[in-house]
Parts: structure tokens; C-alpha cells; sequence
């Protein structure tokens, strides 16, 4: 989901559902996309030839030396939450910037995707924007109006800048990452702005369907989830009658970066089934990756089917999450975040 279905709803139904928190002091290898990891229990040894050190794991959730700060833009202050990871190898860091779902906040997203947890593990930092009233002017009309036009793709250049005065950041190694409204943002930053991040992970959320909205204009690398059980966005996709839409189908996400990645040979393509590592959750999960594109790219989809909207192995319990569906634990959203930004660079 990327907005309340009703303009009166503060919180969306999807982060009304959430509550505690799931991470597990667990080794997060960096060394190859193709390792899917599950924050709740112990992951199987890597099978990489060059595996990234471990590090020692943090405290669940928000460990506690997360910090928000003010930053101008224009006459207006806005605000991010930055995580620095507890431990981390030496030299600069990947960032990934994160976009909380439309009715919510950085700090439910802290909570809900286990981001500040793997981002310890991995040695990356994470900064968490605010949006204005709970969303994003992402390009959908509804939220126009509704950020009063916040000039949210200045944000993310501004927040670039504060978080390389506060500690060592690798600028060849910027991504953005967000669910529902938020994914819609990430992929937006993606299709407009591809030359200030490396690459964006959608998390339930597409590029928008309309005359005139972005399209990408240069390669990048992309990583989506969807689910076929999310209420609020079909896997096909919403016309413009829904508050949430018009948004493309997630094929057509994937295939409008796949042409600006060059991806277009059926011979680039890889499918497999993600390990069912929680049969009781009642999803299966297969993704299909692009490689070999433009300038290195590459473009991954996950198809979750039986789980709804919310974020993988996060702090969700089926019984609780009705209104979105139900939660799949095969693999964590968060640890699929920290492991891309660890891989994806400027080339």
C-alpha cells in the first residue's frame, strides 16, 4: 500500500498492523546477491568464495545511537533519523536512505523493518527522511496536495550532503529503499535523479502510470518485491480511480528499467524459488533477476505469492495484519536492503 485508502486516516493500515520487533543477532554476508538471509534465525553458512568479515551483532531494532537531525530546504526544515552502524570495516560507508510507508514515520519504519539491526551487521549507515504529514510528493496527484508540492527530490541531495559532513560516507555507494508510498518514492528518485543514488529497492510500490510521469532516463540498478496478495496493490497494478494509483504493474516496473538497463534479451534472465524457509506463513517467494545491463546494472523481482503488503520477515503477525494480508518470513526486507546497497556501486 502507498496511502491510506480514506484521506482521513492518519496511519496506515499496513504500519497500524506492526508492532515489536523481529531481528536476530545473525552474520549478514555482502558478498552475493543471490544468498537470501531471514533476520529470525540463524542463516546457512555463505557460499561465497570471498565472503565479507562478520561483525559483531547489534542490539535488535533500533540499538540506540540512532539520532535525528533538522535539515533547511528552502524555507523549509524538514527532518531525518541517521543510523550509524555499531561496527563497521574501516574506510567509507554505503547509505541507504529510507522511505516510510504514506501515514507513517521514520521511526515506525525503524521498527517495523529491522533496517537499523542489518545495517549494523552489514556496516551501513541508514538515514530515515520525515515526510510532511506522513507522505511523499512522489508524483502521485493525491499527494500533491497532500505534501503541499514538498520538494522531496531536493531532500534526498540535501540529506546526502549533511550525512557526508557527519561521518564517512562513500558517495559511489548511495541507494534508496522504501515500501508502499514510500517505494514509490524511492523509484521515483531512481527515474529522476539516477545520478545522485547507484541503485533503489520497491518494496510494494511502482512507478506511476500517467501522462507525464518520470519514467528512468538513465541505467540503473533496481530491486523490487511485490506480493499477489496485497489488497491495496494488485500485482497487476491500479488504474487512476484508486487513491493509491494509477500505478504500473509490477512486470511493467521492472520492464520500464529493463529498457533503460538494456535488459531485453530473454538470455539475461534467471528465475529461481527462494528457500521456503517458514512453510506456516503460507507464501512461496521466486525471483527472477536481469543481468549484464547498461554500465553493469542489473534488475531483480521478487514475487511473493500468498503474503500481502507488509515488509518481509518484519515485525508483522498474520493475525494482526488482515487488512493487508499476510506477512511472509521466507526472507527479510531488511537484510535484501543492506546486502544491495553493500553490492551496488558506481561503475
Amino acid at each position: 500500500m502507498v496511502a491510506p485508502r480514506r484521506c482521513d486516516r492518519v496511519t496506515s493500515p499496513r504500519i497500524a498492523a506492526l508492532g515489536g520487533l523481529l531481528v536476530a543477532g545473525i552474520a549478514l554476508s555482502a558478498c552475493s546477491a543471490t544468498q537470501d538471509v531471514y533476520v529470525g534465525r540463524p542463516t546457512e553458512p555463505s557460499q561465497s568464495a570471498s565472503p565479507t568479515s562478520t561483525l559483531k551483532p547489534a542490539v535488535p531494532g533500533n540499538s540506540g545511537v540512532g539520532r535525528t537531525f533538522p535539515i533547511r530546504l528552502g524555507a523549509a526544515t524538514r527532518s531525518y533519523r541517521l543510523h550509524i552502524p555499531l561496527a563497521a570495516p574501516p574506510g567509507p560507508r554505503p547509505l541507504v536512505i529510507a522511505f516510510h510507508d504514506g501515514g507513517s514515520s521514520a521511526t515506525l519504519l525503524t521498527e517495523e523493518s529491522g533496517l537499523d539491526g542489518a545495517g549494523d551487521r552489514g556496516g551501513v549507515i541508514v538515514a530515515y527522511p520525515e515526510g510532511v504529514a506522513g507522505f511523499w510528493n512522489n508524483g502521485l496527484a493525491s499527494n500533491v496536495a497532500r505534501t503541499n508540492n514538498a520538494n522531496d527530490l531536493g531532500l534526498i541531495a540535501a540529506i546526502i550532503a549533511d550525512v557526508a559532513k557527519k561521518t564517512r560516507l562513500d558517495p559511489t555507494r548511495v541507494t534508496v529503499a522504501g515500501i508502499g508510498d514510500g517505494a514509490v518514492m524511492a523509484l521515483r528518485v531512481a527515474a529522476q535523479e539516477p545520478h545522485l543514488i547507484v541503485g533503489a529497492v520497491g518494496i510494494e510500490g511502482g512507478l506511476i502510470d500517467a501522462a507525464g510521469a518520470p519514467r528512468p532516463t538513465a541505467p540503473i540498478t533496481v530491486l523490487l518485491t511485490r506480493s499477489t496478495e496485497d489488497p491495496t496493490l494488485p500485482w497487476t497494478g491500479l488504474d487512476s480511480n484508486s487513491i493509491n494509483g494509477p500505478q504500473l504493474s509490477a512486470i511493467d516496473t521492472a520492464g520500464a528499467f529493463r529498457q533503460v538497463d538494456r535488459l531485453t534479451k530473454k538470455s539475461t534472465e534467471t528465475d529461481r524459488p527462494v528457500t521456503d524457509r517458514d512453510p506456516g506463513d503460507g507464501s512461496l517467494t521466486f525471483r527472477t533477476r536481469w543481468l549484464g545491463g547498461a554500465r553493469g546494472t542489473s534488475v531483480t523481482l521478487y514475487k511473493i505469492q500468498g503474503a500481502g503488503g507488509a515488509w518481509p520477515g518484519g515485525t508483522g503477525q498474520s493475525a494482526k495484519t488482515r487488512s493487508i494480508g499476510t506477512l511472509t518470513r521466507d526472507f527479510s526486507g531488511a537484510n535484501i536492503v543492506i546486502q544491495f546497497a553493500l553490492e551496488t556501486r558506481r561503475v
